[in-house]
């Protein structure tokens, strides 16, 4: 299964400067380059999301435990 994780300091997966939180960083994920990103939300760490993407499915996991980020 292929799908990218991106953790970050900003509010959008796509921002690589400016104005960020402070805390904990932010999870993204998503399918492929063409796929939308999902916000992981909760207190989840990269590790658990890689399990729980695993035991779930990409599908069943960003219902699960995700809101898409507006385009």
């Amino acid at each position: 299964m292929s799908y990218e994780i991106r953790l970050t300091q900003y509010k959008d997966p796509e921002q690589k400067s400016g104005q960020h939180t402070n805390g904990p960083a932010n999870i993204f994920v998503r399918e492929d380059d063409a796929s939308p990103w999902y916000f992981v939300e909760g207190q989840k760490n990269a590790y658990k999301v890689r399990q729980l993407i695993e035991e779930l499915g990409f599908a069943n996991f960003t219902r699960r435990h995700c809101a898409r980020v507006c385009d």
